[in-house]
C-alpha cells in the first residue's frame, strides 16, 4: 500500500499539464464598470464651482477613455497556452522569448480568481526576486474548472514549499 502511495506522489511531482488560458469575460465587465465609474465621477462635480469646468471635465474624460484604450489594446495577450507542473514550473507553449518561468510562493487564491507570481526560472532560488516577479490573473473563467483545481493545487505545492524553507532555516 506504502510503494503505490510513494508512486503515486511521484507521478504527481513529475507530472506535466498543459492547460489553455482564454480570455476572460469576469475581467471584460469589470473593466467596463471601472470605466463607467470613473467617466460618472467626472460629470457629477456641481455645476459652475469654477470657470472653465465643462473644459476640465471635457479633457479628463478624453484623458480617461485614452488611458483605458491604451491599456486595453496593450494588455496581456488573451489566449495563451501554458504547461504546469506541481514541482513549480511554468512554461509558455506560444513561442514566447520569456517562456520558462517558475510560481512564486507569494501567489494567492481567492474566490473566482488566481493571482499567480511568475518568478523567471534561472533566478528562482535568488533570495530577492521581487523586482523581477510578475503577476498574471487567472480569473476561474479563463480556464476550464479541472485545469483551476490543477492551478489551485500547483499554487498550494509553492506555498507549502516555501513553508519547508522556513522550517528548515530555523532548525
Amino acid at each position: 500500500m506504502q510503494i503505490t502511495s510513494a508512486l503515486s506522489n511521484i507521478f504527481l511531482v513529475v507530472s506535466k499539464y498543459r492547460i489553455e488560458v482564454k480570455p476572460s469575460a469576469i475581467q471584460t465587465k469589470i473593466v467596463c464598470i471601472a470605466y463607467a465609474v470613473m467617466v460618472a465621477s467626472v460629470f457629477v462635480w456641481q455645476p459652475n464651482v469654477f470657470t472653465y469646468q465643462l473644459l476640465v471635465q471635457s479633457t479628463l474624460l478624453v484623458l480617461i477613455s485614452v488611458y483605458f484604450l491604451w491599456r486595453w489594446l496593450n494588455r496581456e495577450k488573451c489566449d495563451f497556452v501554458v504547461q504546469v507542473s506541481y514541482l513549480g514550473e511554468w512554461n509558455y507553449l506560444d513561442q514566447r522569448d520569456d517562456a520558462n518561468w517558475w510560481i512564486g510562493e507569494q501567489s494567492k487564491m481567492f474566490a473566482g480568481l488566481l493571482w499567480v507570481q511568475l518568478i523567471p526560472f534561472l533566478k528562482r532560488n535568488q533570495p530577492n526576486v521581487g523586482s523581477s516577479a510578475c503577476w498574471c490573473w487567472i480569473y476561474q473563467d479563463r480556464v476550464n474548472e479541472q485545469d483551476y483545481r490543477r492551478l489551485c493545487r500547483c499554487i498550494i505545492a509553492a506555498q507549502q514549499r516555501r513553508e519547508k524553507v522556513d522550517t528548515n532555516a530555523k532548525l
